[in-house]
């Protein structure tokens, strides 16, 4: 059975890349992020805490104390914490339990707060041409005793004020004007979908944590400056601690205030509420463009930038051939133009081809279930997290090389706090090159046929690059991958006629969960089975 090294401690929630500014008042933004909302346009989430001020206080605990009650928030005791975290709630329900409390606040006193969640924009520094007003409430979530203020977001380019102008810097503050604003800040507008807006560059990050991995790796993202970054799971590693949620909130808003960045679910956005398992924290606190693309869950969408089709699957809601998620993705695919979005793109949590020891199997009943889907389209690369080290594999479908299959990449790396995964199985043929550091990864995207992966390693310096590849897309491999499955086809049909089923989908899931261990139950619980 694999051991993973020592742990990495987590930052205190007092480090001044994750604290609560000193001064900060109870309706100044914090945690601003963007995200993708459709052609044009986008959304903005911030967070703010209006029952921090004193004129709005209906009982004797304020909400930071609520915020602070770390044991309760995710019905956790201190001893089940780790290092600061253990040592921040056991101070936290000290205080709770010996303040006498009048009432418990709740989501509700957030909302009737009156807070406003307010945009204003321009194409010039401090000049605010527009001003959209969200008409919908702020959202809130409460886990045992944590409270998390009042989520706000708003959109522009989604309304009359019609779509941002492409390849366009923009100039925003965000806030309520009757009480507060956020400093500016500003981002460049992505350029009109097409093959024409290449070259381009996307970043991606797996598994990034709150270490001081974390922190080089956000330095290092710093100095590559991709385009927008695409997180393939495993956040904030709060599992359960919910002021985790905001110190890591506070730890990307650099990056996450002037780029989108979107994600795929991972293991750790699992998390008890109130003795529920759900993603309730990490589907209230960010925007998911589902119903853009026709999906039907947060859990997994996909959306277009530049010269690219991105997919962001689910790993942890239920994908075998009879569930939605399956049906969805079938449809997006069948649905790409190649002509206006040459590139495809997915991203997963659990990968499908690994080396390492740490997850064996894990991804193996939903690569069964759509590997083939994922071939037969041509998708170019295939992003993962999840293992704690670096690998790129060679073109492979089905567990043999194929120059017209996915790339598939694990970056898994980010910085989180459970360390490295450095035990190796030997090396498969189709694995190309791996590494158990801590990095990012760059994803250029040149034109129509090539692209450049490059995988940038903590301690190297700057730009440097520790792997690269230049994957170049054959315009005869649509033949080809016709052939490969036509084969397979017939070699199942024979199969069949000798007496030789291949296992029903439902079987090679049942598979997936014994391999995958307690994980896998997600499949069949909280009604995300198909």
């Amino acid at each position: 059975m694999y051991q993973r090294p020592s742990p990495v401690p987590q930052l205190h929630t007092g480090h001044p890349r994750l604290a609560r500014p000193a001064g900060a008042g109870a309706h100044d933004p914090e945690q601003v992020h963007l995200s993708f909302a459709g052609p044009g346009a986008y959304a903005v989430t911030w967070v703010t805490h209006p029952l921090d001020d004193d004129s709005l206080a209906a009982a004797d605990v304020s909400a930071a104390q609520h915020r602070q009650a770390a044991a309760d928030a995710a019905g956790l005791e201190a001893g089940s914490l780790e290092g600061a975290d253990a040592v921040d709630a056991t101070a936290a329900n000290r205080k709770h339990k010996h303040k006498h409390r009048k009432r418990r606040r709740s989501c509700v006193d957030v909302e009737n707060a009156g807070t406003r969640s307010v945009v204003q924009y321009g194409i010039k520094e401090g000049d605010y041409t527009f001003t959209v007003e969200s008409p919908e409430p702020v959202a809130c979530y409460a886990s045992g005793a944590y409270l998390s203020g009042a989520i706000h977001r708003a959109y522009f380019g989604a309304g009359l004020e019609g779509p941002l102008p492409h390849n366009t810097t923009i100039f925003y503050r965000v806030g309520d004007p009757d009480r507060s604003w956020s400093k500016e800040f500003s981002f460049r507008t992505a350029p009109l979908v097409g093959a024409a807006s290449l070259p381009y560059r996307l970043g991606l990050i797996g598994d990034l944590g709150q270490s001081d991995h974390s922190l080089s790796t956000l330095d290092h993202v710093e100095v590559t400056q991709p385009a927008s970054i695409i997180l393939t799971g495993d956040l904030s590693y709060a599992d359960g601690y919910q002021p985790r949620w905001d110190a890591w909130g506070r730890m990307v808003a650099p990056f996450t205030s002037r780029q989108p960045w979107h994600y795929c679910v991972g293991n750790h956005e699992i998390e008890l509420t109130d003795g529920r398992e759900d993603f309730l924290s990490y589907l209230t606190r960010f925007h998911f463009p589902y119903r853009s693309c026709g999906s039907e869950s947060k859990l997994y969408y996909s959306y277009e930038e530049a010269g690219a089709h991105i997919v962001m699957l689910g790993s942890y809601v239920a994908y075998d051939r009879a569930s939605p998620q399956y049906a969805w993705l079938l449809r997006d695919l069948a649905a790409v133009d190649r002509a206006r979005t040459p590139w495809v793109v997915v991203v997963q949590h659990a990968p499908w081809y690994n080396s390492n020891y740490a997850h064996q199997g894990e991804g193996d009943a939903m690569k069964e279930s759509m590997e083939e889907l994922l071939y037969q389209y041509g998708v170019d690369f295939v992003f993962s997290g999840h293992v704690h080290a670096y690998e790129r594999h060679h073109p492979v479908f089905r567990g043999e090389l194929d120059d017209c299959a996915p790339v598939h990449i694990n970056i898994g790396d980010g910085g989180n706090k459970e360390g490295p995964d450095s035990k190796y199985y030997p090396q498969p043929k189709y694995s190309a090159f791996r590494e158990p550091s801590y990095g990012h990864g760059t994803l250029d995207l040149v034109d129509e046929t090539h692209a450049e992966w490059r995988w940038h390693r903590n301690q190297d310096d700057g730009p440097d690059t520790a792997d690269y590849v230049n994957v170049v897309r054959d315009p005869a491999c649509k033949t080809k991958r016709g052939a490969t499955l036509a084969a397979l086809q017939l070699q199942l049909e024979q199969g069949a006629a000798a007496g030789k089923l291949p296992e029903a989908p439902q079987q090679q899931a049942q598979q997936g969960r014994a391999r995958g261990g307690g994980w896998a139950r997600w499949l069949w619980r909280w009604g995300l089975s198909g």
